[in-house]
């Protein structure tokens, strides 16, 4: 198979992929809004869902930019640890969310290698 033909096909999986975390980020943000109020809750808790709306970005940026949607897998391992640390919560298929940043983040590297 040709790189590029297989660079090709690992993006637009990467994009398909990223309905996945859009859909989990708009179900949390519904789910937790009638009783989510910044003020009232522990800065390490705004932290989760701020880093859920970046790494849903970087996918959404990943279309133009590659290495962005790499960058997601931190931002979403990020709001896993708050969760994990700080509620007590095991939200194990978070790791769902990192699925289209490890296609973009294979992508990367294959751009960015020198073999054939």
């Amino acid at each position: 198979m040709n790189k590029e033909i297989a660079i090709a096909i690992l993006r637009w999986a990467a994009r398909v992929l990223t309905i996945i975390p859009l859909f989990a980020v708009v179900f949390i943000t519904l789910e937790d809004f009638p009783k989510f109020y910044p003020l009232s809750v522990p800065f390490p808790l705004i932290i989760s869902p701020i880093s859920l709306y970046l790494g849903v970005l970087f996918l959404l940026l990943a279309w133009r930019w590659v290495l962005l949607g790499a960058i997601s897998i931190v931002c979403f391992i990020m709001a896993y640890l708050v969760v994990v640390f700080w509620m007590g919560l095991f939200p194990n298929a978070i790791f769902l969310c990192c699925l289209p940043g490890v296609l973009y983040l294979i992508c990367y590297v294959l751009m960015r290698s020198r073999f054939p």
